[in-house]
């Protein structure tokens, strides 16, 4: 199961630990950060480990790859992954993790490769390169839009962002970075088992509540 996600070096209006106004009077007051740095990353989880956290363009910092990647307008991209920069420097890194973590398991020729409706990631171009080096069996191109009760690597992000704001603010991007790789690398692997385990139970759910959100 692969994703991305923003990450923020201080709280923001949309990060879960986002800062108020605090009441009543005798608390002290905070304001909400407007501008915090931010990176963008991807990563896929599977019952047998994570593949590596992979930065890319669409935060604040400089263009992670040492190069820019251009729109269809030629426009470089400053939020947000293209396809191009998600085939040759995402996915072509997660396949390589993922047939590597699988490597050793008795699941090693049965795994199948997730990832969301995104536009880099239904591109023709895209699905050609995943046509040529997955057998269709390992592939599941179609994915229901806003599903986050069916993608438990939304329970890994939220762990990541809970473990990231018990430490002190980041002070600009590179440290934001490496707090980032510091805590992936500590993501325990009991959870993904356990997330990955629930699956069933959480489509049980789904199918219960014939498709409406779940309550966490």
């Amino acid at each position: 199961m692969s994703d991305s996600k923003y990450f923020y070096a201080q709280p923001t209006h949309s990060s879960p630990a986002t800062r108020r106004w605090q009441l009543p009077a005798d608390r002290e007051v905070v304001e909400v950060v407007k501008h915090s740095a931010a990176v963008h990353v991807y990563m896929a989880v599977t019952a047998f480990g994570c593949t590596q956290l992979i930065i890319v363009t669409g935060g604040k910092q400089k263009p992670p790859h040492g190069k820019k990647f251009f729109d269809k307008t030629g426009k470089n991209y400053l939020r947000g992954v293209g396809e191009e920069e998600y085939r040759s420097c995402v996915l072509q890194k997660m396949l390589i993790d993922i047939n590597n973590l699988f490597q050793p398991t008795p699941h090693a020729l049965t795994w199948i490769f997730q990832q969301d409706g995104a536009p880099a990631h239904t591109a023709a171009s895209t699905k050609q390169l995943l046509g040529r080096v997955l057998s269709p069996s390992r592939l599941m191109l179609d994915w229901p839009p806003n599903s986050p009760d069916l993608s438990w690597i939304e329970n890994v992000w939220a762990w990541m962002d809970r473990k990231l704001r018990e430490r002190p603010d980041c002070k600009n991007e590179n440290e934001l970075i490496q707090n980032l790789q510091e805590i992936w690398g500590s993501i325990p692997l009991t959870m993904l088992r356990n997330c990955a385990a629930g699956m069933k139970r959480r489509m049980e759910k789904v199918l219960e509540k014939k498709g409406e959100a779940l309550n966490h």
